[in-house]
């Protein structure tokens, strides 16, 4: 089925990807039940606990969510957002504990891995096939360094396939807040109407992305729109679905 007859889209000059349950999967690997403490001593950390780290990742997180909460589609400027270290850093001295430096860089490599996830070889293969054919970019929210999900980027090649890489916590700005949306688009020197976003959240990507004067494609995962279906441009069943729409086309 051809998007461009069937639907509300118009052929985009650039295409916006989500990363987290677009094309990245089994991210976000936080709670009582991870093995921080592994992964902190593999990365060099000594001076923490398991107790200790999950009650500073724990409460960390609490803040990290509170400040991206604080954005809606609604906001031209992003509210200003910190980045994970800075919450990570302020919960250890709330607990009266005194970090090395090697146990800081453990501490926030620690939170940065267990938020990564992984692509598999079919969605790194999509994604090849979008970018022959659209320049293809990241936008995403990421709390914590991009450290490892670069790494994942580049060990899969899913990386030679973008333009561009956008992280909240480097551009310091966040969906669904229009300026992220508009800054991505002036980077890669692309009007935003016409460009396309694509990712699974309706309101964090697809709507927010509407509003700030992109198209949108939903990834449904076979979950209903409800009533903001007729707020959506378009939608695929998922990414491998949304870029076989997307060549048929071409």
């Amino acid at each position: 089925m051809n998007p461009f007859t069937s639907s509300n889209l118009k052929k985009p000059e650039l295409i916006i990807i989500d990363l987290m349950n677009t094309i990245m999967f089994q991210h976000d690997r936080f709670g009582p039940q991870e093995p921080y403490l592994m992964t902190y001593e593999a990365l060099g950390g000594r001076g923490l606990d398991s107790q200790d780290l999950h009650q500073i990742i724990a409460r960390g997180l609490e803040r990290i969510e509170a400040e991206y909460e604080s954005a809606s589609d609604g906001m031209d400027v992003s509210p200003v957002i910190r980045d994970a270290h800075f919450h990570l850093r302020e919960e250890a001295t709330r607990l009266k504990l005194s970090l090395s430096l090697e146990d800081r860089i453990a501490l926030n490599l620690t939170f940065a891995f267990h938020e990564c996830g992984w692509i598999d070889r079919l969605h790194v293969e999509s994604l090849a096939r979008l970018a022959k054919n659209y320049p293809v970019a990241v936008l995403s929210n990421l709390w914590g360094l991009p450290y490892f999900c670069n790494l994942v980027m580049q060990h899969t090649g899913a990386s030679s396939s973008l333009k561009g890489i956008y992280y909240s916590s480097e551009i310091r700005m966040l969906k669904p807040c229009h300026d992220a949306f508009h800054y991505v688009c002036r980077s890669e020197q692309v009007s935003p109407e016409n460009s396309l976003m694509i990712g699974d959240n309706i309101d964090l990507d697809i709507i927010a992305a509407e509003k700030a004067g992109l198209q949108g494609m939903w990834l449904s995962y076979g979950r209903e729109p409800g009533s903001r279906g007729s707020k959506v441009d378009a939608m695929a069943l998922d990414f491998p679905d949304a870029v076989a729409m997307l060549l048929s086309g071409t």
